[in-house]
């Protein structure tokens, strides 16, 4: 009773000091918060107090000290059985059961069983036996499609025709014989199938001689002055330009060397009026 008492009235003194350090670090967080640069400046003042330092803590709690000693003599066999070690539960896990071992005892001394062996006539039997209803009668005809030949010996040029002979499905309980329907069916032609030619569209236009190739300088001459000879308000523009320049240059070349003329003088900040 006297150890207990005194490891409480430790931990009554321990309880106590970490308030204490709990108080004086919520005193320096608001004292920081209010004014951060004195604080900052006077850092190393402001955490001089032992509380901020660990080294400076004396022990709370002495560890007991264990006389091993006294343990020498005692069987440790007990503590075994506390739980299994994970080599044990390996072990059990891979060996196999009685039921396994004589299964498998039994399959090496036969051997593999050959299913060829078994009769196959004798599981059709037995499978196939009908077994006698007295509630409701036998139905001594089944449904059939009688197929009549296409050609007959007579009659080469006679188209074919098929005659199916439909009986309508007897119910069970009824005595009843209900007549037989024939029913002509001409035969079916298979409509043949067409294939879709693809449309066949204007040929494309053929490419101008000088498709690709760079602007020579005197065609860049001619450009520059048609199209100040010819203005942007006049109709059909492009093709006067090109026809002008005596056809070596297509209309869509005009108009594609133009725009990309435009294009570079836009980055360079002039715009080019009239073009």
């Amino acid at each position: 009773m006297e150890s207990l008492e005194k490891f409480l009235e430790d931990q009554r003194i321990l309880l106590e000091n970490t308030l204490e350090d709990i108080r004086k670090l919520q005193a320096l967080k608001e004292k920081a918060l209010s004014n951060p640069e004195h604080f900052i400046d006077n850092l190393q003042s402001e955490l001089n107090d032992p509380v901020y330092r660990l080294s400076d803590h004396p022990e709370k709690i002495e560890l007991p000290t264990i006389e091993w000693g006294l343990l020498a003599g005692q069987d440790p066999s007990g503590f075994s059985k506390i739980t299994i070690p994970s080599s044990g539960r390996t072990r059990t896990r891979l060996t196999p059961s009685a039921y396994e071992t004589h299964i498998k005892t039994i399959i090496a001394k036969t051997g593999p069983i050959d299913m060829e062996s078994f009769p196959a006539e004798g599981m059709e039997q037995n499978s196939s036996e009908d077994v006698p209803m007295h509630d409701t009668p036998k139905e001594k005809e089944t449904d059939r499609a009688h197929i009549v030949e296409p050609y007959s010996k007579h009659s080469k040029h006679r188209k074919p025709v098929c005659s199916l002979r439909l009986r309508s499905q007897r119910r069970l309980h009824s005595p009843k014989v209900e007549p037989e329907v024939t029913v002509d069916i001409p035969p079916v032609v298979p409509t043949p199938i067409v294939k879709e030619q693809p449309p066949v569209g204007d040929p494309p236009p053929a490419r101008s001689a000088t498709f690709n190739l760079p602007w020579t300088p005197q065609e860049q001459r001619l450009l520059e002055r048609y199209l100040l000879e010819i203005p942007s308000t006049e109709r059909h523009r492009w093709v006067k330009i090109s026809k002008a320049m005596g056809g070596t240059r297509t209309a869509r070349q005009v108009a594609s060397r133009v725009q990309k003329y435009n294009e570079k003088m836009k980055k360079f900040g002039l715009e080019v009026v009239g073009v």
